[in-house]
């Protein structure tokens, strides 16, 4: 994670808005600064999850405007309120592999929660 992470997901998570359930972050694909690897989930039309803009660069691209167009966090790089957390049903332990990182920020955006990806949380995900 970048140096600033911890800072720009704690600022992000007002304790006087429990609205906001969960925190996410943009994704770099690795210690590669310019690809990448994802700023949120959401479902295609096949009903398999994706990383929003998975090996887009990040040349040009505004990371406010897309995580616009998250429809949820990706799990492996955010924080949840714990009580938002909780009422979703919190991690499901029969997901093993994949699904466990993207499973909570779905269940989350059914219960209409809020969820911020602020520009300055940047992560390397490898």
């Amino acid at each position: 994670m970048r140096p600033g992470w911890h800072r720009a997901i704690t600022a992000a998570m007002d304790p006087a808005d429990a609205s906001t359930a969960c925190i996410g972050s943009l994704q770099l694909t690795g210690p590669d600064d310019s690809i990448i690897d994802g700023v949120g989930d959401s479902y295609h039309v096949s009903g398999i999850a994706r990383r929003v803009r998975h090996g887009s660069t990040v040349a040009g691209v505004d990371v406010a405007d897309v995580a616009g167009t998250t429809s949820f966090v990706h799990a492996v790089n955010a924080a949840f309120r714990r009580s938002w957390f909780l009422e979703a049903g919190g991690f499901d332990e029969s997901f093993i592999c994949y699904a466990e990182d993207f499973d909570p920020g779905f269940r989350l955006a059914l219960h209409s929660a809020s969820m911020i990806i602020p520009a300055d949380a940047v992560v390397h995900h490898a």
